[in-house]
């Protein structure tokens, strides 16, 4: 997993910024901003469209990924009954990636390697 600080802007740990914006379908956009290391992208600590992603223990599913950030959307039930009603921006919050990049990243290296 990966702690990040929403909206932080420190160079020497991870920085991130959060934007939460409510649409008219009823639902809660959450984007996510953190610092990408090719060492992260090599252990499989990325997102793809569709892909899952937890964010402070609550497994949503990724829209509109790019290289540094995501965006989740929430509908009014998981805002109200999860600590999301609390992330502003500032917030710290926890992040774990969809293992599948992790399988893949773990089958690239042994293949490397063997």
């Amino acid at each position: 997993y990966k702690t990040i600080t929403v909206g932080s802007a420190s160079t020497s740990g991870p920085s991130s910024a959060g934007e939460v914006n409510y649409v008219t379908n009823g639902s809660y956009i959450y984007t996510f901003r953190y610092e990408t290391t090719e060492e992260m992208v090599r252990r499989g600590y990325f997102t793809v469209d569709k892909g899952s992603v937890t964010v402070n223990g609550v497994s949503l599913t990724v829209c509109e990924p790019t290289r540094d950030s995501f965006k989740v959307c929430i509908i009014p039930y998981t805002y109200e009954h999860t600590n999301f009603h609390d992330i502003r921006v500032g917030s710290v919050v926890n992040l774990e990636f969809d293992i599948l990049g992790k399988y893949i990243s773990r089958l690239a290296q042994l293949t490397q390697e063997g």
